[in-house]
């Protein structure tokens, strides 16, 4: 078989089909930033973070099942504000329902791949954005019942009205303000990786 002299036109257009840019996406273009860093201070409290954020990650995976079994332990012992209790079961159990449909959506997109439609991409997320509406609302929610009662609440006389288990109601208030810490950390955390992988860039 005769191989064929490649012209100088060709060659030329050869060239141009492998020196063409490859149009990326923004996370592909910082995505190195991480993986091949300056191994500067930045570098280390980023690690440093990453190590945190997933270990707390892992221990909010129990919080969940912590809320639905408190609030059912102590179902009837808030009269002050009879709604604390339910509203830790509530969201107990609207979280681990996220997590099986976050799961769920994963494994699909997945076992489809590339061949999954836009169309069913979006069915996928239509499952879920209502459950996040809702989880934020209760969470509002949840933040006037519990910080409502916190100037007359009494943890220790059963039989006052304004009475609240210690366990329940602490546990409760204790577990909204990590709420807030965690999603100022993370946000904090999101435009320090940002700025760094900025800088890294140029």
């Amino acid at each position: 078989m005769l191989l064929r002299p490649m012209t100088p036109s060709s060659a030329r257009s050869k060239m141009s089909e492998t020196t063409r840019p490859v149009q990326l996406s923004l996370w592909s273009r910082l995505w190195p930033c991480f993986l091949e860093p300056v191994r500067g201070p930045a570098w280390y409290v980023v690690q440093s973070l990453v190590v945190c954020c997933s270990s707390v990650f892992l221990l909010m995976s129990a919080v969940p099942i912590a809320m639905i079994v408190i609030g059912a332990l102590y179902l009837d012992q808030c009269p002050i504000e009879r709604y604390i209790p339910i509203y830790l079961i509530v969201a107990g159990s609207s979280y681990m329902l996220r997590t099986i449909i976050s799961a769920g959506e994963a494994y699909y997109r997945r076992s489809r791949g590339p061949a999954s439609s836009n169309e069913e991409q979006q069915q996928c997320k239509g499952l879920s954005w209502p459950l996040n509406l809702f989880i934020i609302g209760w969470f509002v929610a949840g933040n006037v019942w519990i910080f409502r009662a916190r100037s007359q609440v009494d943890m220790f006389d059963s039989r006052s009205p304004y009475f609240c288990e210690e366990t329940l109601y602490l546990f409760a208030y204790w577990l909204t303000n990590v709420s807030y810490l965690l999603l100022a950390l993370t946000c904090c955390c999101a435009c320090c990786a940002g700025l760094w992988a900025c800088i890294s860039k140029n």
